[in-house]
């Protein structure tokens, strides 16, 4: 009898664990495809703490921002609109490769046509790491070519700062302190697949030590063609190599490198190199000094066919605030998404205020939404902590002090005098003393304007002198928004969900009002906004360069990386040998 009892119950088991492991298999072969981000804004590092664990997460969008998984990602940096770059010749970008050759840029400041990439720390709480800091850390690279992220050129510094190099063993950590959100230069110097691991790491002000867990970031560079046949590798492996296009490189304006400093408000007190050296030759792809890149891994499963198709737009950012083996600062924008389930809102906006406010140092926009459907101008007034402050630009003065004085470097800038000419400036990124003012659209969301798009113009200046708003590109070449020297309006079309920044110019001290619209379709506002400039604060030396600038340490080394393992293979092992034993029991009751 008990046999008899037993065999069935055996049967039973073994029948059981065909099933759980057939309900197991199936996601192994039919694991989710990972979504393709491209031309919108994302934060790819964005670190959480959830009071006791701190993880890398990625952010995407603008505005009501949602998280996502880095492993269920691909990156893809297409090879259009100003992404494909040949170097100039000049000594400060050697480390980027040969005068002449091309790279491919993710840029600082954002192209509507490309993925336009940071990192943030907005969400970590103040207060609970020591000096309101943490680390991030490149442990490892992977792909056809060298990577590397940087600030623009600086003309004023003389300087390019380096964050990140999958070449350069100095520049693999910076440390960022919290509230911060970032945008830099990621240059790739070939078509292909690459593999980024980086780790955050932090100390609580009670000396706990926490390491998140290595977090691998897919990009392709280049044109990205999902396979179309059921992978047959491991889940998690990274997407293939894309295809090299066959259009020749376009050269850009041979670059006379320049732009006014812009270091950010630095939060920490420790004391900031003012900017890490310029090598003198090209990068290589397999250094004496550390691990060499790798060929890029098998293809990843097909994506979903429908991919976010809004337009991107701008973030701030802030040139800022980073030290450790390395240090950061940068500007932003970032683009709208359609994406559901927002993860990180932002809190509703306070109504605007009636009281004359002077804003001096800090964060504050020029920004556009709509009230009760009308579209209204409004200066989001981010300086002091909690949730913004809407005020009525006619009832806001912006102060410029001495710290905002610098001279114009000719050139290129010649727009603002000749070399040497005392100007006062709003830089792009962040610096100690000055408000940080950049503009805003992202209360408005797609669908809530005709052409998500409305038109920025400045009609009427008054004042001593001149005013101008530019941006740089990566080579410090200025980018002109607004220029009174060359006759008013000026307009420039900005899409909803931008935040972006610029560099805000005034040629002489006094007071300015400057009178602009925001339209779109049968709607404008125009208001005035007011900006005192103060005397005798021209500097005849270079502005002091940003805060993000790498120190090298020997601290700082790649991490050697083995071979990924998913779970999910090891829970198949598992069930196999749970099987064979099953099928063993059952083979040797049958012949007993």
């Amino acid at each position: 009898m008990t046999a008899t009892h037993s065999r069935p119950a055996l049967l039973s088991a073994f029948l059981s664990l065909v099933l759980g492991a057939l309900c197991l298999l199936v996601p192994l072969s039919a694991q989710a495809a990972p979504e393709v981000l491209r031309a919108v804004h994302t934060d790819a590092l964005h670190p959480t703490y959830d009071g006791a664990a701190l993880k890398l997460a990625t952010r995407i969008g603008t505005g009501d921002y949602r998280a996502a998984d880095p492993a269920n990602l691909v990156f893809n940096l297409e090879d259009r609109g100003s992404a494909r770059t040949e170097l100039p010749d000049l000594p400060a970008f050697a480390f980027l490769g040969a005068p002449g050759s091309t790279v491919f840029i993710a840029p600082e400041s954002q192209d509507p046509e490309l993925i336009w990439p940071g990192w943030d720390t907005e969400t970590l709480p103040t207060g609970v790491f020591r000096d309101d800091s943490i680390e991030l850390t490149l442990l490892s690279a992977e792909g056809p070519g060298a990577v590397e992220v940087f600030f623009n050129y600086d003309e004023f510094s003389g300087t390019v700062p380096r964050l990140f190099s999958s070449v350069d063993p100095a520049y693999r950590t910076l440390r960022q302190p919290v509230g911060r959100h970032v945008h830099a230069n990621w240059s790739f110097s070939a078509l292909g697949t690459y593999t980024l691991t980086f780790q955050a790491t932090a100390t609580t002000t009670t000396g706990t030590h926490l390491t998140s867990p290595p977090t691998t970031y897919t990009w392709a560079v280049g044109p990205y063609t999902p396979p179309t046949t059921p992978p047959t590798t491991p889940p998690g492996t990274p997407p293939g190599s894309p295809t090299p296009p066959t259009t020749s490189p376009t050269s850009p304006p041979s670059p006379t490198p320049t732009g006014p400093s812009s270091p950010t408000e630095p939060p920490s007190p420790t004391p900031t190199p003012s900017g890490p050296p310029s090598p003198s030759a090209a990068p290589s792809n397999s250094p004496t000094q550390h691990p060499p890149l790798t060929p890029a891994p098998t293809p990843r499963p097909t994506p979903p066919a429908s991919q976010p198709t809004t337009t991107p737009v701008r973030a701030p950012g802030t040139a800022a605030d980073t030290r450790a083996c390395i240090t950061t600062p940068s500007p932003t924008t970032s683009p709208p998404t359609t994406s559901p389930r927002p993860t990180t809102l932002s809190p509703p906006p306070q109504p605007p205020t009636t009281t004359t406010t002077t804003l001096q140092t800090g964060h504050a926009d020029y920004a556009a939404r709509l009230e009760n459907g009308v579209l209204r101008t409004r200066i989001k007034d981010g300086t002091q902590p909690g949730a913004p402050t809407w005020r009525d630009p006619k009832d806001v003065t912006i102060r410029l002090t001495a710290a905002a004085g610098t001279t114009s470097p000719g050139g290129a800038f010649s727009f603002l005098g000749p070399k040497g000419t005392p100007v006062w400036q709003i830089p792009q990124t962040q610096k100690t003393g000055v408000i940080w003012l950049g503009w805003n659209t992202e209360e408005l969301k797609p669908g809530q304007l005709p052409g998500d798009q409305l038109t920025w113009r400045l009609d009427k200046l008054t004042g001593p002198g001149r005013f101008a708003i530019f941006e740089f590109n990566p080579f410090g070449q200025p980018q002109i928004i607004f220029n009174s020297a060359d006759g008013l309006p000026d307009t420039y079309k900005v899409p909803v969900g931008t935040h972006a920044h610029g560099n805000w110019t005034f040629t002489k001290p006094g007071t300015y009002r400057l009178t602009f619209t925001h339209a779109a379709g049968t709607q404008t506002a125009t208001n005035t906004l007011t900006v005192v400039v103060a005397p005798g604060g021209a500097r005849s030396i270079p502005a002091e360069a940003p805060l993000a600038v790498a120190t090298p340490d020997p601290n700082c080394r790649l991490a050697a990386t083995g071979a990924d393992v998913s779970p999910g293979w090891i829970a198949a092992a598992v069930l196999f040998l749970l099987l064979g034993t099953g099928l063993l029991l059952v083979a040797r009751r049958g012949t007993r």
